[in-house]
């Protein structure tokens, strides 16, 4: 980028220049001359400038250690604490998990008790049947006895019918 500094470039002719010196090859030489120090003076402020943003990298890369430290503890920060985070979500589902054992155990001794109740139910239904059939049985022979003793006292009272009639016969 050139700067053109109106004050540096004069076109007055300089005191000690004669009006021959004037001429437009002269003029042009002056110009240049001019433009060439212009163009000096801008680039030596463009060195400076590269000087000092050369002297800026060595700064950083004199601190990138110091940054690279900062990083990897900055790093380190991060993943303690994802894994102090992952390690109470742990701690947590743990518990869960222990109360969840406890119910589970629980409902397994329920589980066992209503089984074992279910077992002597059984026991005591089979007991019933069997009495039952017991007394099915029994029902039946005294049914069986009930039908002799009413044949047993149907023959019996026409016997004293029979009796009664021939006893007003007579």
């Amino acid at each position: 980028m050139a700067r053109k500094k109106s004050s540096a470039i004069s076109t007055k002719p300089r005191e000690s220049e004669s009006p021959r010196d004037l001429s437009p090859d002269n003029k042009k030489m002056d110009n240049l001359k001019t433009l060439n120090q212009l163009l000096i003076q801008e680039t030596t402020e463009k060195r400076v400038r590269i000087d000092q943003l050369k002297a800026q990298i060595e700064d950083v890369e004199e601190s990138r250690p110091f940054v690279s430290d900062l990083e990897r503890e900055v790093r380190r920060i991060v993943i303690v604490s994802a894994l102090a985070d992952a390690a109470g979500k742990a701690r947590a589902l743990q518990e869960r998990l222990g109360l969840l054992s406890g119910e589970r155990e629980g409902m397994k001794k329920e589980l066992e008790s209503v089984a074992s109740e279910r077992g002597l139910l059984k026991e005591e239904v089979e007991l019933r049947k069997s009495e039952a059939g017991g007394f099915e049985a029994k029902v039946r022979v005294l049914e069986k006895e009930n039908v002799e003793i009413r044949e047993k006292l149907g023959e019996m009272e026409a016997s004293k019918s029979f009796r009664y009639q021939n006893e007003c016969d007579l």
